[in-house]
């Protein structure tokens, strides 16, 4: 999802980019706010990812940084590009008499200075103090005729990629418990990751769909009738599902006994049981 937010701003040129602004009117919001929520559809869902990333530790902010260049591309109250929050929260009350809050940062700054419009005078004594702190810490900002850039802040030499990212969201996710799992190539993604949901109960059965509040005729397993559908249960624990494992095992040459849950499998190729090249299959 990152690399929809990367593309959006630095690929204006592309012909989706223009559609996403158009319907969502970007142009006049915030760099964060990509879409509007009112307006429902595939995009909409898109960014709604952002609140997991959020929830991970990681804002917005703090994976993109605005390189001012004209200023023309830049919101001067709402886009963090002074600092590392945006002047609307850092001087709410300037920002509250400010005729034109949308305004770019080439709007208010020039070669020959500040270049104000207010709704009101600011010379009370609060917004003059105000004033003057903003005026002096924009002491710096100097405007030039190329074009306003982005940087990706954890990627290299600014540039955005997948493999930055996810080892950057890696290290604000907590670790699962449970072992290390080290995934055989040999075995299909689709298995990997059905095994993988097994295992932390993300398989659709009639227990889990219980639990989410989805009504079934019952909650007991189909074949045997006599114990709730778990995915240890379905897979390992079942009459018919010991029966296969048992099949499945012996032509591996490992121990049946060895699994009797979603989890076992994992806890044996940490521990290196020993079983025949066709048994990695099963791992």
């Amino acid at each position: 999802m990152v690399k929809w937010w990367w593309t959006l701003r630095v690929d204006k040129s592309a012909l989706w980019c223009q559609v996403i602004n158009g319907i969502h009117n970007l142009k006049k919001r915030a760099a964060d706010q990509i879409s509007k929520k009112n307006i429902c559809g595939v995009w909409n869902n898109i960014t709604g990812a952002s609140n997991e990333i959020q929830k991970a530790g990681l804002e917005y902010n703090n994976i993109f940084k605005k390189a001012i260049g004209n200023g023309q591309d830049t919101l001067f109250w709402m886009d963090v590009w002074w600092g590392n929050e945006t002047l609307k929260s850092r001087f709410p009350k300037l920002f509250n008499i400010d005729c034109r809050k949308s305004c770019r940062v080439s709007d208010r700054i020039s070669d020959d200075g500040f270049a104000w419009d207010w709704k009101s005078d600011p010379m009370a004594p609060d917004l003059n103090r105000n004033l003057s702190h903003l005026e002096a810490s924009l002491g710096q900002a100097r405007i030039s005729n190329r074009p306003d850039t982005w940087s990706y802040i954890i990627g290299v030499n600014g540039l955005y990629t997948v493999e930055a990212f996810r080892n950057k969201l890696d290290e604000f996710t907590p670790i699962l418990p449970g072992p290390k799992v080290e995934w055989m190539k040999e075995v299909p993604l689709k298995v990997r990751c059905f095994v993988w949901r097994a295992k932390w109960g993300r398989i659709p059965l009639a227990h889990a769909l219980d639990v989410r509040g989805v009504q079934t005729s019952s909650i007991n397993c189909g074949h045997c009738l006599n114990c709730v559908e778990t995915a240890d249960h379905i897979f390992t624990q079942c009459e018919l599902a010991v029966t296969v494992c048992n099949w499945i095992m012996n032509w591996c040459g490992a121990n049946p006994g060895d699994i009797d849950s979603t989890e076992k499998p994992f806890l044996l190729q940490q521990t290196g049981v020993s079983v025949q090249r066709k048994g990695k299959y099963l791992q």
